[in-house]
């Protein structure tokens, strides 16, 4: 009888191991947003905790206006003005001499106040250490302004700031005609537009007159060519001369506006 040789029984395989799987994170459900009662109440809270002050002499301050009634009084405000260059003027003028023999671009200027102290005071505190109350205060003083100046003729349609040299706007970080104009808009209601053109690089204007910032700034704004309201506002902190406003004018002229208007927050 042969013995049958019986083989050796087939070794189990061994399975890798499995990872055990991580436990799905379940979703939160969305909880509703503060309801426009609550943001209310929490704003009026903020304001009893941290009330206005006056930037000018740190008193309290008015509701929605970060100086005191007494500072505001005091202000250097422009009286009468030529209604094409924001030049004092005597009462019942309208125009200076200057516009007379030589036609300004503006349809309508104007400007909040004298560039006197304690504007000049803001205005330095703002451009050159960042300090935003002190913009939005300038803000709200012209956008009264404007509200007083416009009673009997409609707004422009869309607010532009005029932009800064962008060597300039690199070393302070933000451009103060664009801040300035962003609380303007909003306070009046009207379209805002900032990033629609560009400027090109040019020589600092300090120092020269009249006719030679008119020169320097010659073609210096570049206008994209779109749909451009009729009417629009340039918006800037201070004039001087006008010659970068109105640089700025004749190129939203030539892409499409037919009216140009001008905002500033002071009139040197």
């Amino acid at each position: 009888m042969v013995n049958q040789i019986s083989e050796p029984p087939p070794e189990p395989t061994l399975e890798p191991a499995r990872k055990p799987e991580a436990p799905q994170a379940q979703r939160r459900p969305r909880l509703p947003g503060p309801g426009p009662l609550l943001q209310k109440a929490w704003k009026q809270s903020l304001r009893w905790l941290y009330p206005h002050r006056c930037l000018l002499c740190l008193g309290p301050g008015q509701k929605d206006m970060d100086l005191c009634r007494d500072c505001q009084q005091e202000l250097p405000l422009m009286g009468n003005a030529c209604r094409s260059c924001s030049l004092p003027l005597p009462a019942g003028q309208e125009q200076c001499g200057e516009c007379l023999r030589r036609p300004s671009p503006f349809a309508y200027c104007l400007s909040a106040c004298h560039y006197r102290t304690p504007v000049t005071t803001m205005i330095s505190r703002f451009k050159y250490q960042g300090r935003r109350p002190h913009g939005r205060a300038l803000a709200q003083l012209l956008a009264i302004e404007v509200r007083r100046h416009y009673r009997q003729r409609p707004l422009p349609q869309l607010l532009v700031p005029v932009p800064l040299a962008t060597h300039r706007l690199r070393r302070r970080g933000f451009n103060q005609a664009l801040e300035i104009s962003r609380t303007v808009a909003r306070q009046l209601g009207m379209d805002h537009c900032g990033h629609s053109f560009r400027r090109r690089p040019g020589p600092p204007q300090v120092g020269m007159d009249a006719a030679a910032r008119r020169t320097n700034v010659r073609k210096v704004f570049a206008v994209r060519r779109q749909l451009w309201p009729e009417t629009v506002a340039i918006l800037d902190d201070v004039m001087t001369t006008g010659a970068t406003a109105e640089a700025l004018g004749q190129a939203l002229k030539q892409a499409g506006s037919k009216e140009v208007h001008a905002w500033f927050v002071a009139r040197a």
